[in-house]
């Protein structure tokens, strides 16, 4: 089957709202650029890759590596603890605090596009060392996201965003 992780996720969050996770970037004071995310749309994709892959054709996405890290708050926790992601002082601060990070903020959207970078490094790290055949960023987060689920209470706390998008 030739069908498209990617097509579907945008099939997807054009289909629902709730799926629809696109934002704004302030790349200068003039110029704002959309990012978009779409994580629960990949999710989806994702989850339907993982279950029927091996079983229905249509499932067996010929680009499910063009998905991206599912950005959201449990990944940037586990990678901003293992010092992938280095805040700044005044956002670590708040953070640690528990303090609120407005959606779509500046920081807000740079840390999930940092945590979207991070994982694709480490993706291709991998793939360089030649112990990961076929390893896409799905796989990445799947494992990240595992890992920092378990040593949840014993790292620095998570980013608070109240958002429907994760």
């Amino acid at each position: 089957s030739n069908a498209s992780a990617s097509e579907l996720v945008d099939k997807i969050a054009s289909m629902f709202p709730g799926f629809n996770d696109v934002t704004t970037y302030a790349e200068s004071s003039s110029e704002m650029i959309p990012v978009a995310f779409y994580k629960r749309a990949q999710i989806l994709v994702a989850d339907i890759w993982a279950a029927l892959a091996d079983i229905v054709p249509e499932a067996n996405f010929v680009d499910i590596d063009r998905l991206t890290a599912f950005a959201d708050y449990r990944i940037p926790q586990f990678l901003r603890d293992a010092e992938v992601l280095v805040y700044g002082d005044e956002l670590a601060g708040r953070i640690d605090r528990k303090e609120k990070i407005a959606a779509g903020s500046k920081e807000e959207v740079e840390i999930r596009a940092q945590t979207v970078v991070a994982c694709e490094d480490l993706r291709n790290s991998m793939l360089a060392m030649g112990t990961e055949k076929g390893l896409c960023a799905v796989n990445v987060d799947w494992r990240l996201w595992q890992r920092g689920e378990r040593l949840r209470r014993e790292m620095k706390p998570h980013h608070r965003t109240l958002t429907t998008f994760y």
